[in-house]
């Protein structure tokens, strides 16, 4: 018996073609893999005629590459962070300790102390009025409450400091840490929950200028709140008075660098970063000498933070607020960090800060940690200084391409405290929790920096007996306590190692229901990714096409196709780019 006689209808339905229907996310860029396309030729569908998705090609390049798509929001990179120093008190220069260095507490030999650069607000009649937040008002969307699968609701804010500064507020807390009141759908926050927030990421009050509490302006973050069907509504507080109340905060610089688009492997990502931040002019004789250029704000110079403020010197703040202290040498001092280093540890398959700080260096140009002071205070010194951060942004880089959380590394001050110290009255300053690979970095110490690395046979030293003299001490080292990312590459948020995509196909004949749990009665095909491998996931000549046969009278085939490529859990693929292509094939029966 001979087969009955085909033609074959191909209908292309390609993302990227100028008549497609491309929705829009919030950043007005288009979203991948949920579209539409219009049928420009209406095509009648008759009894016995076969439909089913021949081909299709998935722009998942990145993904199965194992590389990292950079888009326009994630190439924009700002990072706001301060500036601190290590209390070590060794110069090559004319000046003694004494005379570097004007200690509100009196001390004169090192102590090892960290501090951090201060920025002087005294409050005068005419400015912005401050004060003390100790409650924040939210309202929430039920409906994006209640259906919040983790039951983690995200706090993505920005305030205000008394200076003008932005500062970052990023916390999560449980739903069902939060009550509310059912008719009213609201609810406070304020020190009752002070031990729920992530990370300690704060503590009330807040000190902040009136009026300045809003949610986060970086578009990432402001949805990711609203998607957890959080929305803010006010903060109140007590107002500080206006006279007499100087306050020290932590000086906040922002800097903002800009990177290619396109795919990266992991570490070539790290490398543009790290190059971008730590980028500097390119013809030296563009440079300002006399030790007062900054060029690249991560690195600056005491007479720099002098004349930036105002030609004073600035206070430098302990971080446990237990003294004061001022550079008044006429020499210059760095202040900042050399380094801006971004790796990928291929062992651990993360993403770390290596490097945010600056290194000491002996004689030879070397890398060390040196030994000083006198018993009883004693110290191996690991860096002159260092940045750390305030806020990091995009979120989208990050935190779900690179991994870091963001809460966890950003420095938030803790409740402010009303001291006396020296001559200085009635300051209200700020402790930082400035803790080495968490959110500060610096050179590693181990056990083996004990060890004397030279032979002195005069003072009676060798690498085999322990040395008296502590001083004498130095070691070439060339780890790093660095700042991790939590999450490792790839696996931050969602499923990345999808092993299928399902494509749906709307608004064409509709197929048999799949799954047990997810009913969708569009799917038009399910693609393996098993075989995939820096390439397109695709499928050819009907492969994993479910197919439909259509019966009874005739049905036209117009309008528009609405297409989505989905996960195995039904929702939106997350992990792909907007070249995707369906192919879509009716055989006719003559």
């Amino acid at each position: 018996m001979a087969q009955p006689i085909q033609d074959e209808v191909l209908i292309e339905l390609r993302q990227l073609n100028a008549e497609t229907n491309n929705k829009l996310d919030d950043n007005g860029d288009i979203i991948a893999g949920d579209y539409e396309v219009p049928i420009k030729t209406p095509l009648k569908i008759e009894n016995g005629d076969m439909l089913n998705i021949k081909s299709c090609f998935v722009d998942s390049v990145a993904q199965n590459s194992g590389k990292i798509r950079i888009n326009d929001e994630d190439a924009t990179i700002q990072i706001q962070f301060g500036y601190y120093y290590m209390d070590w008190g060794f110069a090559l220069t004319a000046d003694n300790y004494a005379t570097i260095r004007e200690n509100q507490d009196g001390h004169t030999t090192p102590e090892g102390k960290l501090y951090y650069l201060g920025e002087n607000h005294q409050h005068n009649p005419g400015q912005p009025i401050a004060e003390e937040i100790n409650n924040l008002k939210f309202s929430i969307n039920y409906n994006k409450f209640a259906g919040n699968k983790d039951g983690i609701a995200k706090f993505n804010l920005q305030y205000q400091n008394q200076v003008g500064t932005v500062v970052k507020l990023h916390f999560e807390i449980k739903n069902h840490d939060i009550s509310f009141n059912p008719d009213r759908l609201s609810f406070n926050i304020d020190n009752s929950l002070n031990n729920r927030f992530h990370d300690g990421a704060f503590k009330f009050p807040i000190i902040a200028r009136q009026g300045s509490f809003a949610a986060d302006i970086d578009p990432d973050k402001a949805k990711k709140m609203r998607q957890t069907g959080i929305i803010f509504e006010e903060a109140t507080g007590t107002p500080i008075p206006q006279n007499g109340n100087l306050s020290i905060e932590p000086k906040i610089v922002t800097l903002t660098r800009t990177i290619e688009t396109g795919d990266y492997e992991p570490q070539d990502l790290a490398d543009a970063i790290s190059r971008a931040f730590s980028f500097t002019k390119e013809e030296a004789n563009e440079y300002i000498t006399g030790g007062t250029y900054s060029d690249n704000p991560l690195l600056t110079t005491s007479i720099q933070v002098k004349t930036d403020n105002a030609g004073t010197e600035p206070f430098f703040v302990a971080s446990d607020i237990s003294d004061l202290a001022k550079f008044i040498s006429v020499q210059p001092f760095w202040v900042g960090t050399s380094q801006f280093s971004l790796i990928f540890d291929d062992g651990d398959n993360k993403f770390k800060l290596a490097a945010i700080h600056s290194h000491i260096y002996n004689e030879h140009g070397l890398t060390v940690i040196k030994a000083i002071g006198n018993a009883p205070k004693q110290f191996f010194a690991n860096k002159t200084g260092g940045i750390f951060f305030n806020s990091l942004s995009p979120a989208s880089l990050w935190e779900d391409k690179l991994g870091f959380s963001i809460p966890s590394i950003s420095v938030v001050a803790q409740e402010p405290e009303v001291k006396t110290i020296g001559v200085v009255n009635n300051v209200r300053l700020q402790k930082l929790n400035l803790l080495e690979g968490k959110t500060i970095t610096g050179d590693t110490v181990t056990i083996d920096t004990l060890i004397q690395k030279q032979i002195n046979q005069a003072a009676n030293v060798a690498f085999d007996r322990p040395t008296s003299t502590f001083g004498g001490i130095e070691t070439v080292e060339q780890n790093f306590n660095s700042i991790d990312a939590v999450n490792p590459l790839q696996s931050s948020e969602g499923d990345n190692n999808t092993p299928y995509y399902q494509i749906e196909i709307k608004g064409a004949a509709n197929t048999t229901k799949l799954g047990a749990d997810n009913f969708n009665n569009k799917i038009g095909a399910i693609i393996s990714r098993y075989y995939s491998s820096d390439s397109y996931t695709s499928t050819m000549d009907n492969s994993g096409s479910i197919a439909y046969q259509h019966k009874g009278e005739p049905i036209e085939l117009s309008g528009s196709l609405s297409v989505r490529i989905l996960k195995p859990d039904g929702s939106l693929a997350d992990d792909i780019g907007t070249d995707n292509s369906i192919f879509l094939s009716l055989i006719k029966q003559k």
